[in-house]
């Protein structure tokens, strides 16, 4: 099922007093990141979504959300990211997935979470991400298989 979705992001700013004065923004990395994806399930069942750094693969945050529900992942360091998402009944908390019902998808546009140094401070990325289709959604989800999840 291919449908649209909201996927927007939003810049947030921190004012802090550079260590030294930059004239071109720097990536800042870091262990414990600003940046923040809020995920809204409008489906009708349960979901879990993984954040997926696209560039080794490895899961960096990974939640289940309740039907109807919303979550807000904090801390997230810069990255490049993959949304993964599955929805289903039946959560088997030893395996790690839903037992019924289950479907597999993933946003098409990665997650790009940056963290940059300004003049006036730390400007970052936040995100929000619905499950759901929504009427201004522009984000489009392409299925996957259980095991590309």
């Amino acid at each position: 099922m291919i449908f649209s979705a909201v996927l927007q992001s939003v810049s947030a700013f921190e004012s802090t007093l550079p260590t030294a004065p930059t004239h071109d923004p720097t990536l800042i990395a870091s262990s414990q990141g600003r940046g923040t994806l809020r995920v809204i399930n409008g489906t009708g069942q349960d979901a879990a979504v993984k954040l997926v750094d696209s560039r080794t693969g490895k899961t960096r945050h990974f939640v289940r959300i309740g039907s109807g529900d919303e979550i807000t992942i904090r801390g997230i360091s810069p990255c490049s990211c993959i949304l993964k998402a599955t929805t289903g009944t039946n959560w088997d908390q030893r395996a790690g997935r839903f037992l019924q019902n289950r479907a597999f998808f993933q946003f098409n546009d990665r997650l790009e979470f940056r963290e940059t140094r300004t003049h006036n401070g730390v400007e970052w990325s936040n995100y929000t991400a619905t499950l759901h289709p929504v009427a201004e959604g522009r984000a489009i989800t392409t299925p996957i298989s259980e095991s590309s999840f």
